[in-house]
């Protein structure tokens, strides 16, 4: 699944906020998390669970990356 739509059905972001990250990802090209953190939508462990259910993140390195270094979508 898409990272928005996880954050959403976790109720973790409004559709609104989604909209609005998803407005700043694809005119600067940068990883939706980091947008969804820089507005201060979601919390860092909030991006890692959400990536860790996505499948980006294996639980065993969770320790070892930040999001920012996995640079997802």
């Amino acid at each position: 699944k898409p990272l928005g739509q996880i954050l959403l059905e976790k109720n973790t972001i409004s559709p609104q906020q989604l909209e609005e990250a998803l407005k700043a990802h694809w005119r600067r090209g940068i990883a939706l998390g980091e947008v969804l953190k820089e507005l201060n939508a979601v919390s860092e462990k909030d991006l890692t669970d959400a990536l860790r259910l996505q499948g980006a993140i294996e639980p065993h390195k969770l320790n070892h990356f930040s999001a920012k270094e996995l640079g997802q979508n």
